[in-house]
């Protein structure tokens, strides 16, 4: 997906609750690779959900991290953005 939107460039790190992906590179990007304990509380950011499936799910989790003017941006399905 990252490939298909074209946005590997513009990703500072991935986010994962795989306890065995965290602190690794992704592949063929080497993008970092963080737990969603390691966003940064009070930093703004831009956050591109790729598991739309899932969106719901993960909207609720980062809200309880308490990201401050953060959004999210779902580009499948129905593309939509989401204040979190």
């Amino acid at each position: 997906m990252i490939d298909m939107l074209g946005i590997a460039d513009d990703l500072s790190f991935l986010v994962d609750d795989n306890k065995s992906r965290i602190g690794m590179l992704a592949p063929n990007y080497y993008i970092p690779v963080l737990s969603p304990e390691e966003l940064k509380m009070g930093e703004r950011l831009i956050i591109v959900i790729l598991a739309w499936r899932f969106a719901d799910l993960i909207i609720s989790r980062l809200r309880s991290l308490s990201l401050q003017d953060s959004c999210a941006l779902i580009p499948f399905k129905v593309p939509k953005v989401v204040k979190i």
